[in-house]
């Protein structure tokens, strides 16, 4: 996907913090032709940032020369984003280990039905074989398991796995009696959304290639076959099977059908799971700048504007406002330790500021956010109040360098003027960054 030109906007107002989101369509003037094709063009589009105090904004209040005061806000991964990145981990099978119920018995094995294994259950050849040595085949097919630390033979997860060549009985009465089982769930699923199908599949050990066969379907379509020789192995070798698909509705059959030699004894599986393929992005990387701000006569704030050379505007009758970015710190007090290292107050001159200005690294810092474990980064808004010509402190070089040591204090003291007025910064959260899938 490459990197997005997502922006969220984070507006300080008078020192309060506002916000803004447009979206700006660009289109194209009617015409007519004597040949027309048409191209269609879609897009889903989401935020890849929540910043909850966008809404309301923050407010420092009045303040005094050389106060400090302390405001945070969070920024956080939308709930959009970052549900593509954990769909991932979703695995809508139930029950795809096959660890519930508990073999419990000290034969190694046993029989479960449908209500207890989660699984539906068939006899693979219905019309076949429901006789067998005085034996009658029951109606409802059942499916076996079998545990690892009994029999010897490992499962690829957990303790347990399924034989889908299965027995009528169970422990108390096995008869090597055709028992072919084909097993299938309906899984929940997203038209037009895409998924994986995976299991893990182990030929049965001593049994040749005949005895395991074993066909896979999704919603109803052969997309797959799976087959192994165990002829002399003594041990389970299991190998990974992995299916992608499109679902076609809002619920998906997934199906194993057991083949070949039907005699109670064929092949293993393991460890089945069904999940989302997401985008694959789970780092987005932003940015924090500053803008002036403007507000009109009727006290609203219109978003600055800028000339082809970068010289900020204000729309309208609307003015500039006394600029408050040069004495806003910025540091993150709470994220996954990959954020940047933040700016202290005193930092680009508070005359006129231009684009070059905003974009310099020298007034910006950064952020990174990453699913799963750094969802929020919480950032600290330190106000370092300037003083104004001729009323400063003794002390106020002293409490400009305390926080810029290659500051010139005098360049911040803040013209008499300004005295009383509202200033004003815009911060601006820019996505910089997600990663292609």
């Amino acid at each position: 996907m490459g990197i997005k030109n997502v922006m969220k906007k984070l507006l300080f107002r008078g020192g309060m913090i506002g916000g803004t989101l447009a979206l700006i369509i660009a289109g194209a003037a009617a015409f007519s032709a004597f040949e027309a094709h048409v191209v269609n063009v879609t897009a889903t589009i989401n935020n890849a940032l929540d910043v909850p105090v966008e809404a309301q904004g923050l407010s420092f209040g009045t303040v005094f020369p050389q106060e400090k005061l302390d405001q945070n806000f969070n920024v956080s991964l939308s709930s959009s984003f970052n549900a593509q990145t954990q769909c991932s981990a979703i695995n809508f099978v139930t029950n795809g280990g096959f660890e519930t119920p508990a073999v419990t018995n000290g034969a190694g094995w046993d029989i479960f039905s449908p209500a207890q294994s989660g699984w539906q259950t068939e006899w693979a050849i219905p019309g076949g074989v429901t006789t067998w040595n005085g034996n009658t085949r029951p109606t409802q097919a059942v499916l076996e398991y079998q545990k690892g630390a009994v029999l010897g033979w490992l499962p690829h997860g957990g303790s347990q796995y399924a034989e889908i060549d299965s027995d009528w009985f169970g422990p108390s009465n096995p008869i090597s009696a055709p028992s072919l089982v084909n097993i299938y769930q309906n899984v929940a699923t997203t038209i037009g959304k895409q998924y994986t199908l995976s299991f893990w599949y182990s030929a049965r050990p001593g049994t040749d290639l005949n005895h395991n066969q074993l066909d896979v379907y999704v919603g109803g379509v052969n997309v797959g076959h799976a087959s192994a020789d165990g002829t002399g192995k003594t041990q389970t070798d299991w190998h990974q099977y992995t299916f992608p698909f499109t679902a076609t509705g809002a619920s998906t059959e997934i199906r194993f059908d057991g083949l070949g030699t039907n005699d109670a004894l064929g092949s293993f599986l393991d460890d089945v799971s069904l999940t989302a393929n997401c985008a694959g992005q789970t780092t987005v990387d932003y940015v924090i700048k500053q803008k002036p701000k403007c507000v009109d006569a009727n006290g609203a704030h219109p978003q600055v504007t800028e000339n082809p050379d970068g010289t900020f505007l204000c729309p309208g009758t609307s003015t500039m406002m006394p600029l408050l970015c040069p004495y806003l710190s910025k540091h993150v007090v709470s994220g996954g330790g990959n954020d940047g290292t933040g700016i202290n107050a005193f930092h680009g001159l508070p005359g006129p500021w231009t684009l070059a200005t905003t974009n310099a690294a020298a007034v910006n810092t950064t952020g990174v956010l990453s699913a799963p474990g750094d969802l929020t980064d919480t950032w600290n808004i330190d106000l370092k109040a300037p003083c104004f010509v001729g009323q400063c402190a003794q002390d106020w070089p002293a409490f400009v360098l305390a926080e810029n040591s290659s500051a010139d204090p005098v360049a911040y003291e803040a013209l008499p003027g300004d005295e009383s007025k509202v200033f004003g910064c815009d911060l601006w959260l820019e996505v910089t960054g997600i990663p292609a899938p």
